[in-house]
């Protein structure tokens, strides 16, 4: 009764319990006489009457990560490991650790954080200074979540850009928004390669610290960014005074 009060997940578990072996039986999902259906509501139980075989858990389980969202999964309010971490970290250490099992290469280790503040990295955003991958762009949650997640584990340049060329190859050219993302990627590996455990511009300030002891880098603290340049011109100078570094 008043299906549209549970669960995608719960409903699917109620139905799987009717019948079993040779008896057969019946799973009815009552809904009130009156009254109007929320959109969530409705794309639940479409999703239950599209998805009805076999192996049709998987498929639930997507749609309904779809329907109710990821979560803060690349936001700031975290819990467990990846809040103690951070998200890029986390999977960094959950790849090496799945490779060190299968006996494969371990990859290097990019511990740095890379905060530019004229940049908006809010997953999805439309703001001219966006660096993250656009919706209209990858519009399946699932896939765009497993691409951040590539881009989060990616420890070298050439990893990177096999990345942007399959893009390219599965979605078409990229926006701006996403080449700013791999531009990121590119900046948080070089930043490694410089032994470095932070780079950051704030309020019109750029900063290095060292990986040693996190001391702030001589000559590379405290620099006021240049004036009138644009999102690409930034990112160019950030990268120019990495590559001094």
């Amino acid at each position: 009764d008043r299906a549209d009060r549970f669960g995608l997940a719960d409903l699917y578990q109620l139905r799987g319990r009717v019948g079993r072996s040779a008896t057969k039986g019946f799973a009815y999902l009552l809904l009130p006489p009156e009254g109007i259906l929320d959109s969530d509501s409705r794309q639940r139980l479409q999703a239950l009457k599209r998805h009805s075989g076999l192996g049709a858990g998987y498929a639930i389980a997507l749609r309904d990560l779809e329907i109710r969202g990821s979560g803060n999964l690349l936001g700031a309010a975290q819990s467990g490991h990846i809040a103690a971490i951070g998200f890029g970290l986390y999977c960094q250490l959950l790849r090496r650790t799945v490779a060190r099992l299968k006996g494969e290469t371990v990859p290097s280790l990019v511990d740095v954080e890379v905060t530019l503040d004229f940049l908006d990295a809010s997953p999805g955003s439309t703001a001219s200074n966006a660096a993250s991958l656009p919706y209209g762009y990858i519009d399946d949650e699932a896939q765009r979540m497993n691409i951040y997640r590539r881009l989060a584990e990616a420890a070298t340049h050439k990893e990177v850009n096999a990345l942007a060329a399959e893009l390219a190859d599965r979605y078409g050219p990229l926006p701006s928004a996403a080449e700013r993302a791999l531009r990121v990627a590119h900046l948080r590996i070089l930043a490694a390669e410089k032994r470095l455990a932070k780079v950051e511009t704030r309020q019109g300030i750029f900063s290095c610290f060292s990986k040693i002891n996190h001391a702030p880098i001589r000559g590379y603290h405290r620099l006021p960014l240049p004036e009138g340049y644009g999102t690409e011109q930034l990112l160019a100078w950030v990268e120019g005074k990495l590559k001094s570094l």
